[in-house]
């Protein structure tokens, strides 16, 4: 007989910024990392406060300041498996601190990037849970979201995505902007590796045509870089509305 494996099953358990410093994840059940047991938050819904450590609270051993990533770890206490949250900054299973009396259930395929620029935690439109879709709801055309301002590179050049994208992430969503200054007609590029020698056009620009826009979505490397250059007079600008949660959790 075959025995049903529930591995990366989650059914609710949805995050909602609350406050600054406050995450509620919402009534639901998820099965732990092997598929073979199922923890379900039941009754309440689970608020973790980022500003305490230990249980539905933050990794201790990651101080909680701008710049820094925080990602949801389930766990479950030794006595009766009933669910809990950690926030971690750490990657892999060895750079996570648990609460003494607890177990690990597994991760939650969400993260995001703490800032006081944007109220700690983001705020955030949740899209297609449990393979999530994050848009900054707050994003604009000004700081702290434009990634590069008004970029003349004519070589490959590295834009760096760490700032708004978690570790887990790797698909990052831009307004991409080309303008024209003066001189010759030019074009701005995106690509997200070597592989790709000509990029993909995201605005060509000339004496008369002097702005193009596009919104888009790219992939990223594994450490949250992309690469641009322009042509002629093209200068380019990147605003982040966005991102996808990609990695296994």
């Amino acid at each position: 007989m075959e025995v049903l494996s529930l591995k990366r099953f989650i059914g609710g358990m949805d995050p909602e910024k609350m406050s600054t410093n406050v995450l509620r994840f919402y009534n639901g059940c998820c099965a732990n990392v092997d598929g073979n047991k199922i923890y379900k938050i039941a009754g309440n819904n689970l608020d973790v406060d980022l500003t305490t450590t230990g249980v539905n609270g933050r990794d201790p051993a990651y101080p909680l300041v701008n710049g820094s990533y925080w990602a949801p770890i389930v766990i479950g206490r030794n006595s009766d498996d009933e669910p809990a949250i950690v926030m971690t900054g750490g990657g892999g299973w060895s750079e996570i601190t648990l609460p003494s009396g607890y177990h690990f259930v597994r991760k939650l395929p969400f993260g995001f990037v703490y800032n006081s620029a944007w109220d700690g935690i983001p705020n955030f439109h949740l899209s297609y849970w449990p393979k999530p879709h994050i848009r900054f709801t707050d994003a604009q055309d000004s700081s702290p979201w434009i990634a590069l301002n008004a970029g003349t590179a004519s070589t490959w050049t590295d834009i760096a995505m760490a700032g708004w994208l978690p570790d887990a992430a790797r698909v990052v969503h831009v307004i991409a902007s080309a303008r024209y200054i003066d001189g010759s007609a030019g074009s701005a590029y995106l690509r997200s590796h070597a592989g790709q020698p000509t990029g993909i056009n995201v605005g060509s620009v000339s004496p008369s045509s002097l702005y193009s826009f596009v919104a888009t979505h790219i992939r990223v490397d594994s450490l949250r870089k992309l690469q641009y250059k322009c042509t002629g007079n093209a200068r380019l600008y990147l605003q982040v509305i966005g991102y996808d949660m990609t990695e296994p959790s």
